[in-house]
């Protein structure tokens, strides 16, 4: 499998990749020094500095030609796709005290749905949270990451980073079902990050600390691992004409010289051709 360097930005914490079709762009963050990325398809990466503290959260697509949705800290923000300006979205998200987004998806209808965790990354209070209510699954965790939706929108894939797995919820008519543990990994496996889900309803997970990303059945067995030259690697997103190019970002966060030496694409993008599409993203319904 080719895997191209698309993206040499050396991101502390490269994370959010998403791919705009109308566009045909790549927008990713990097979250711990608050950049805006935008890869153009020719080559050309436009950063532009996003005026928050770190850290970041996560890119939601929208139907505006204008601006994308940032979810940070503990609120939703319009963020210009040219500048990085960004404009607050009142009220402020109803998440548990002591907790900030991490992550963040739009399911087959546009609601989004947040991925929380503890801002001391000590205590299980984060959790997989719907940004309209508050409501969510009933276990916590201390780093919450994903989420990702199935195919048919049935059910959606959240990592519980710190425990190491992957779980999935049924999701009806809005509403969270019981939870499945799809996937443990072991430590060799290092911590289960960013999630994407395929056509054929592969479950694609990026591996913080182990330098590759998996992809699993619905019923967790493994079906395929792809080795990248990066120590870290935290989201990945289905893109390009066809949803045929794999789109991941990697970090570089905390790394010595040594070991940025042995993973020297630590903080690049890549892009890959796994063999099968993607799932197109629904713009957020606010």
């Amino acid at each position: 499998m080719n895997i191209d360097a698309i993206a040499a930005t050396a991101d502390e914490l490269g994370e959010s990749a998403l791919w705009d079709a109308a566009e045909g762009a790549l927008y990713w963050l990097d979250l711990a020094r608050p950049t805006l990325h935008r890869w153009d398809g020719s080559g050309d990466v436009r950063s532009s500095p996003v005026p928050l503290p770190a850290p970041l959260g996560a890119l939601l697509p929208t139907s505006s030609r204008e601006d994308l949705l940032l979810a940070a800290g503990r609120r939703l923000y319009r963020i210009s796709r040219t500048s990085a300006a960004v404009a607050p979205l009142e009220p402020e998200l109803g998440l548990t005290p002591g907790t900030h987004v991490n992550d963040a998806k739009t399911d087959a209808t546009g609601a989004i749905w947040l991925s929380t965790a503890d801002v001391a990354e000590r205590a299980p209070v984060g959790g997989l949270v719907r940004a309209s209510d508050g409501t969510g699954a009933p276990e916590r965790f201390v780093v919450t990451n994903g989420p990702a939706f199935s195919q048919d929108g049935s059910e959606v894939y959240v990592s519980d980073s710190v425990g190491g797995r992957v779980l999935a919820y049924g999701l009806r008519e809005g509403m969270l079902g019981e939870g499945r543990l799809v996937v443990q990994f072991s430590e060799d496996d290092g911590l289960p990050d960013g999630l994407a889900v395929d056509a054929e309803h592969g479950i694609w997970v990026a591996h913080w600390d182990a330098g590759c990303l998996s992809r699993h059945d619905p019923s967790g067995t493994l079906t395929a691992r792809v080795d990248l030259p990066a120590r870290h690697v935290t989201s990945l997103a289905f893109g390009g004409p066809d949803l045929e190019d794999l789109f991941v970002t990697t970090a570089r966060y905390e790394l010595s010289p040594a070991e940025i030496a042995a993973h020297p694409g630590s903080g690049s993008v890549f892009r890959l051709r796994p063999g099968v599409r993607g799932v197109p993203a629904e713009p957020a319904s606010l």
